[in-house]
């Protein structure tokens, strides 16, 4: 038996053995850092191979083992750098906030020489919620360029001024969750970022209005937000997605904008420039979704224009036991001549949704 058992351990050895450098590679590259360099210990042939994996992740894990030391987490991130051999596609990286911003310009300066093209950064520190710290980030007064870079997320920071992003002159994609903003860093954010196609801010706390004024702009998500006004002017932009947002007022030109979803939204004005709506999407039964389209049909409203008369896809929560729902639904139908797939999720007096879809039967092509 005990030969058998060796036997068997060995051929699994052998079989391992036989499989390709970039095989395995490939496979360690799904690993947290701590667990990627970890195999390096299994077997000589695997000495080396995580320090070519292109991406690294010094996640959740990592903070548990050096604590809320700063130091120690830049000593380990610098050695994992050092050490490294090949490319670096992507990076993601917990810190605190206490993290240095020398050591954070380190990084930076080190990502941009191997390539990164994706980049994650997340403050982790029981801090943020109690002095209101949110993980300053430590590049407040540093600019490091890199040219690389496609894709930037902050997770718990505070961006009170653009300055950490305004050497990422190639960036398409920005996603802030949990960040802190002005009003004036999200304009100067935007306008250093010139070719941005898809921005996202997502749990943000932000002071006063957002202002996106950006022509490459194809992608907007907003979510779970609170603020004044929202002003969007992007004319390339191609989808608007609006979740658990209030705000007084919004003000959408976007020309080539196809798609908008809202859920959950609270409001009190909207002024319009959307002519090409082809897509409007809501999410529940809420009131302001029914007033948010009535507007924008022209039922009622300042303009009294139907900026979806070109509407394709209508996808929304009805209440037959409101009558201001049937009378919208009604004026949409009539006015919206081009719906070809209509989506109702209609709520009966007894609590109960019954989805009801319709959709046009397509031409059929002449014999």
């Amino acid at each position: 038996m005990i030969n058998n058992q060796l036997t068997a351990h060995e051929l699994g050895t052998n079989e391992i053995d036989k499989l390709s450098d970039s095989l395995l590679i490939s496979i360690i590259n799904e690993l947290p850092i701590k667990d990627a360099v970890g195999t390096s210990v299994l077997a000589h042939k695997w000495r080396h191979l995580w320090k070519w994996i292109p991406s690294l992740n010094f996640n959740h894990n990592l903070g548990k083992t050096v604590g809320q030391k700063s130091h120690r987490l830049a000593t380990i991130v610098k050695h994992v750098f050092s050490s490294h051999l090949g490319h670096i596609s992507s990076c993601q990286i917990l810190h605190y906030s206490c993290t240095c911003e020398f050591d954070m310009a380190q990084w930076l300066e080190h990502l941009s020489k191997r390539g990164i093209h994706k980049l994650v950064l997340t403050c982790n520190d029981e801090s943020v919620s109690t002095n209101n710290t949110w993980g300053w980030g430590g590049l407040y007064s540093t600019v490091v360029h890199c040219n690389s870079l496609q894709e930037l997320e902050l997770r718990s920071w505070w961006l009170m001024n653009a300055t950490p992003l305004m050497g990422f002159c190639n960036l398409r994609t920005l996603t802030l969750r949990s960040v802190v903003l002005t009003e004036k860093s999200i304009m100067d954010i935007i306008s250093n970022c010139a070719v941005l196609e898809w921005l996202a801010l997502l749990d943000c706390n932000i002071f006063s209005s957002v202002n996106v004024h950006a022509p490459k702009l194809k992608v907007l998500e907003l979510e779970c937000l609170s603020c004044l006004n929202i002003n969007i002017d992007a004319p390339s932009l191609r989808t608007l997605a609006i979740s658990s947002v209030s705000f007084r007022s919004i003000d959408i030109n976007a020309a080539s904008l196809t798609t908008l979803a809202i859920s959950s939204v609270r409001f009190r004005y909207i002024k319009l420039e959307v002519p090409n709506i082809q897509i409007f999407r809501t999410d529940g039964f809420f009131e302001e979704h029914m007033d948010f389209l009535s507007q924008c049909v022209g039922l009622y409203g300042m303009s009294g224009k139907n900026w979806f008369k070109n509407l394709r896809k209508l996808f929304i929560g009805v209440q037959l036991t409101n009558i201001r729902h049937g009378i919208a639904l009604a004026f949409v139908l009539k006015n919206c001549v081009c719906i070809q797939v209509l989506h109702l999720e209609i709520l009966h007096k007894n609590g109960i949704p019954l989805v009801l879809r319709v959709e046009k039967e397509k031409n059929q092509p002449k014999r």
